[in-house]
Formats: structure tokens, C-alpha cells, sequence
């Protein structure tokens, strides 16, 4: 097993860190955890064509919320070490599209997706709240990589944003949310609101061991 090592800017302290262990740093001493983005990834994620996403929401399930309807177009799944993502591709009534993205049981419509906001996002710390522009301020949760991606339908078109990237997690007051995509040539931020399953109104979805989420 390979293994570097890595200097804390919080306490000094030097750390000894496993070389596939490489889109975070942890410190032993502090616990503070960082974003190890200057470096490229040693193995990007595998990309497949099929899996099962254990999500109750399937193309073609038509939505509601607030008087306007949306049908999902496409998935693209983001296997982590520590979670499971999807992220559907909707098309509005309005003939727009938006994402309704789906991260641990909880259902987050996404209002806007900004394309390389402030650097400031790249000081992100596990477990720390951090400012955000035209947001507030946001606590960090989660800091992951996909290990391997599954794409389907319309979801094909938009994968290319969040290749080979670093994922955080955000949330806010009043059920605010952001997650965040760093690679090298780029940052995707995603901000939205987090919504209950059945404030969604969608039909059809699937039963999972005649189970309904």
C-alpha cells in the first residue's frame, strides 16, 4: 500500500495518507478534513450503462409541486464510497429542463446551476459552515467521489459537468440545499430546496420488493 504524506494548515501536524485516498485530506490530530483538488485523480470513476438505483423514480414519472408539472427525462447515478446519487433530468411544463436531485432519501429540486462560482467554494471543510454567494451561509455534510456512474436517457447530455469530480453536500435554513462539483477545468454548483417524496406528486414510480417509497 502507497502512502504519502500530507501537512495540516490547521495544527502543522504531518499526516501519513494512503495514495488512493486522494480527493480528501484527514487530519489524525484535528480531525479537520480537506479538499485535495490540486492534484489529478488517480483512477477516474467507471462509467456504466445500466444499474439498479434503488430509487422509487423512473423516466417517464410526471410531477407537480406549486402548479407546475415536470416529467423526468434521464438519470445519471453517482455511486460514492459513502452514498448514492441521482441526479433526474425534468422537463417543466414551460418547456424548460431543471433536476430533481435525489441523495439519501431526500428529494431536492435544483433552481439554479452556476457554472465556476467563487473560488471561495474550494475552502470547503467537512463539517464547517462556509459562505456562499448569492446563497448564505451553508453547512458541509459530505464530502465524497463517485467511484462509478450509471447514465440514462436524457441524462447522457449532461454528464460531461460532473466527470471525474469531488462532491459536497450543503444545507441550509428553510430546507436550502447546494452540492457542489469540483474537477480540474471547472465547478458546477447546484442550489435548490429539499422537498418531502410525496409533496412531489409523482406518478408513475416503481415498487421496490412491493415497497413504495
Amino acid at each position: 500500500m502507497d502512502f504519502g504524506t500530507f501537512t495540516c494548515p490547521h495544527c502543522n501536524t504531518i499526516n501519513a495518507t494512503e495514495a488512493r485516498n486522494n480527493h480528501y485530506y484527514n487530519c489524525s490530530s484535528c480531525n479537520q478534513v480537506y479538499i485535495k483538488y490540486e492534484s489529478p485523480l488517480e483512477k477516474p470513476e467507471e462509467i456504466v450503462t445500466e444499474s439498479e438505483t434503488m430509487s422509487p423514480i423512473i423516466i417517464g414519472s410526471k410531477g407537480k409541486i406549486n402548479a407546475e408539472t415536470f416529467e423526468v427525462t434521464g438519470c445519471v447515478t453517482l455511486f460514492q464510497s459513502r452514498t448514492t446519487i441521482n441526479l433526474f433530468s425534468i422537463k417543466w411544463n414551460t418547456g424548460l429542463f431543471g433536476c430533481l436531485l435525489e441523495c439519501d432519501g431526500d428529494y431536492n429540486i435544483i433552481n439554479n446551476i452556476h457554472q465556476n462560482p467563487a473560488k471561495e467554494l474550494k475552502n470547503t471543510k467537512l463539517g464547517k459552515e462556509i459562505e456562499i454567494v448569492d446563497f448564505g451561509k451553508a453547512y458541509c455534510y459530505c464530502i465524497d467521489k463517485p467511484e462509478y456512474i450509471a447514465i440514462k436517457g436524457y441524462g447522457k447530455l449532461v454528464f460531461q459537468k460532473y466527470s471525474n469530480s469531488i462532491f459536497c453536500s450543503y444545507y441550509s435554513q428553510n430546507k436550502k440545499v447546494a452540492f457542489c462539483f469540483f474537477n480540474k477545468e471547472h465547478t458546477s454548483l447546484l442550489t435548490g430546496k429539499q422537498h418531502q417524496f410525496n409533496e412531489l406528486n409523482l406518478s408513475p414510480t416503481r415498487s421496490i420488493n412491493d415497497w413504495h417509497k
